[in-house]
């Protein structure tokens, strides 16, 4: 499957495609962090911000789960943006 994707295994439902992965691990783990600055310089680097982690989570998901509203906010405009 040549579709220049991130594809994940999952062992119940087959391969999950996760978006490019172009600097999503980043992106997640700046969400993650609550660094705002970072995620806006990966999000001008155009991070993918699709991509899910090995437990399906994506940036705005980790970000929802730490607390970080200014971040989720910034990751909703950038999915709408990116759709």
């Amino acid at each position: 499957m040549q579709t220049g994707k991130t594809v994940i295994l999952d062992s119940q439902n087959g391969p999950t495609e996760t978006g490019t992965g172009k600097l999503g691990k980043e992106l997640i783990r700046a969400a993650s962090t609550g660094s705002l600055k970072l995620v806006t310089e990966l999000l001008t680097q155009k991070a993918d911000v699709f991509f899910r982690d090995s437990d399906g989570f994506r940036a705005i998901d980790r970000a929802r789960d730490n607390g970080h509203r200014a971040i989720v906010t910034l990751l909703q405009e950038a999915e709408k943006a990116a759709k």
